[in-house]
């Protein structure tokens, strides 16, 4: 890691000038790391409106690197051991089990050291808390609102339905891929969203889940949100994450955040809106963990980001209140 410093003086109000900074990329490039340039503009000295070393305007560059030490693969110790009931596919592993539903095909059950590590499924949502601009609608670009668009779709009441569950095991029982299509449909509407769940279980503990999607008949234009939904216990309200942060940002609003290793608590994640709506996004994630004091809990890895947010409030209390009292606290974390 260097850190220096560049005069910047004689630059008057409305002129350009080009900086040159030194730095020398490092000897060691290890995989999964980011070799970052941070850049920030600070007071030389003090003035009426700021103190000397006031932060004026900041920016990152990644800088691009080849990497000298491989990854670390992760250890695959003893066998799975796979238990297929009527309703109900089992997987056993060292200190870990995967319970999964073959009448939902979506995960049922996961704990670590007898510990739960989920309270309900990862399950693909496409609805969230609406914000203003979802509401509102205007005579000349946006004739018909966001909300009632998607709600003539059906959006806000998807429906799941399995179509098909299978499952194979490796020869050296070091892995299990569970397969599960699904239909994802509102009621009445003749349009569908035809879906691929793929969960690959590995000996040592990690849960690749892929999902895949194709639209067919009349879909609409737009989607609220394309994610994964679920619920963890209460108990892993510390955050962790590789990403743009400290504070809430979206695809629109990046900018204010830098890229960083953050850490948070889940209280602290929610933003107070005066009106209750989608709010505490975190965006270009490459990793992010829940953990309970004691460091256990669950960790999160993108190919190569994801976005994320946790909230102690269910998704449709979010969208149906109006008034911050009326949001009701959960046992469990969305």
């Amino acid at each position: 890691v260097e850190s220096g410093s560049v005069a910047l003086s004689g630059i008057m109000p409305g002129v350009k000038k080009e900086v040159h900074i030194d730095f020398s990329t490092p000897e060691n490039v290890f995989a999964h790391t980011n070799y970052m340039l941070h850049v920030k503009v600070v007071l030389a000295k003090d003035t009426e409106w700021a103190s000397v070393g006031y932060e004026v305007a900041w920016s990152q560059f990644e800088i691009p690197v080849q990497v000298i030490q491989p990854a670390v693969e992760r250890l695959q110790s003893g066998r799975l051991v796979i238990e297929d009931g009527h309703n109900q596919l089992h997987v056993q592993g060292n200190e870990f089990d995967v319970s999964f539903s073959k009448i939902t095909g979506l995960v049922e059950g996961w704990n670590y050291l007898g510990e739960k590590v989920i309270e309900s499924t990862p399950k693909l949502n496409f609805w969230r808390a609406l914000i203003d601009n979802d509401i509102y609608e205007t005579n000349q670009w946006k004739p018909v609102s966001n909300k009632a668009y998607w709600q003539k779709y059906g959006l806000h009441w998807l429906q799941h339905r399995l179509d098909d569950f299978s499952y194979r095991t490796a020869d050296d029982n070091k892995q299990v891929q569970i397969i599960a299509k699904v239909r994802i449909a509102p009621p009445k509407l003749a349009w569908a969203i035809l879906t691929t769940y793929t969960y690959d279980v590995y000996a040592s503990g990690d849960v690749q889940v892929t999902v895949t999607g194709q639209f067919e008949g009349d879909t609409p234009d737009t989607l609220p949100r394309i994610g994964l939904q679920m619920k963890v216990p209460d108990a892993l309200d510390h955050v962790r994450w590789n990403g743009r942060g400290p504070g809430e940002a979206y695809a629109d609003s990046k900018e204010a955040n830098r890229f960083g290793v953050w850490q948070d608590t889940v209280d602290q994640l929610f933003t107070n809106y005066a009106v209750p709506q989608e709010n505490g996004n975190r965006h270009q994630v490459k990793w992010m963990s829940l953990y309970r004091e004691s460091g256990t809990g669950l960790l999160v890895t993108g190919k190569p980001t994801f976005d994320f947010s946790v909230h102690r409030y269910d998704m449709e209390n979010l969208d149906q209140a109006r008034h911050t009292h009326e949001l009701i606290r959960q046992e469990n974390l969305t």
